[in-house]
Formats: structure tokens, sequence, C-alpha cells
């Protein structure tokens, strides 16, 4: 595992890793990502699966978790990762609250790459997975063939 994350270090130019080696960031890590321009997005107040809840409790999730980042960070959160995010977690519905909810972007965990970015599927952005046991040369490989069978 340490040679990987050498190899992606060096691949990517990535600063080091903590010493802890968590593998999540605190607030003030979150804070000086998006002062240093990335975008915060949001997951939920507890990850339950959209699909499964009430309109209202769908909304309470999108809203609280939103507003408890807002309040951290100070700033803006527009972005939405569905949990699980399978076509089968979230609805049209789903994605119609989140954008009632003030959300301009949210992702799916649907593998592959986006053609248009409409009204529509703004709300269920595909993705390419990364995960630690990726290979650089695996990943440009992916994305190659996506970006083919995007343009056949």
């Amino acid at each position: 595992m340490e040679e990987k994350l050498d190899m992606l270090k060096a691949e990517c130019k990535a600063p080091p890793m903590p010493s802890s080696h968590s593998l999540f960031a605190n607030w003030q890590q979150l804070k000086e990502m998006a002062e240093g321009g990335m975008t915060i997005g949001s997951h939920t107040r507890s990850h339950p699966i959209l699909a499964h809840l009430s309109l209202e409790q769908q909304r309470e999730e999108l809203t609280q978790s939103r507003d408890f980042i807002e309040s951290k960070l100070g700033t803006a959160v527009s972005m939405l990762a569905y949990p699980v995010g399978r076509t089968d977690s979230f609805t049209e519905q789903t994605q119609a609250l989140a954008q009632e909810c003030g959300y301009r972007l949210a992702f799916s965990f649907m593998n592959g790459i986006n053609t248009q970015l409409d009204a529509q599927s703004a709300y269920q952005l595909k993705r390419i997975s990364v995960d630690g046991n990726k290979e650089v040369d695996s990943l440009k490989v992916q994305v190659m063939e996506l970006n083919t069978k995007h343009r056949a």
C-alpha cells in the first residue's frame, strides 16, 4: 500500500501525507481547502439511501447537512454526492428536491463521462471511481476508454 501511495504522490505531485495517516479531513483542513479554491460538497446528514425516505425526511437530510457544513466553513455548499449513488438510491423527486434545496449539481456513483450538462443531467452526474487499489496507469486507460466510447 505504501508503494502505491508513493507512486500516486509522485504522479500527482501531491503533498506528503500527514503523519497521522487520517483518512478524514478535519474542519480546519476543509476550511483551508475551501479557501484554496476546492469545492466542498454535501453527502447528507446521516448517509441514508434517500429513495427510501419520505420527501420531508429527504429535505431534512439535504438541508441540515448543507447548513451544518456552511456554518463550519463559512462558504456556500452547492454540490451534493448522493449516499451510495446507485440509480435506485435516489429518484427524480430526490433530484428535484436537491435543486429546490439550493444544490446546483448532484453526483451519482454511476461510472462514466458526462456528455451534456442540462437541468436534468446536473442532478445525476456520473463520475470515475478511484480507490486505493487503482494503479495510475489503469486509471489513465479507463479514462481513455470512456473518452473513446463517448466520441464513437
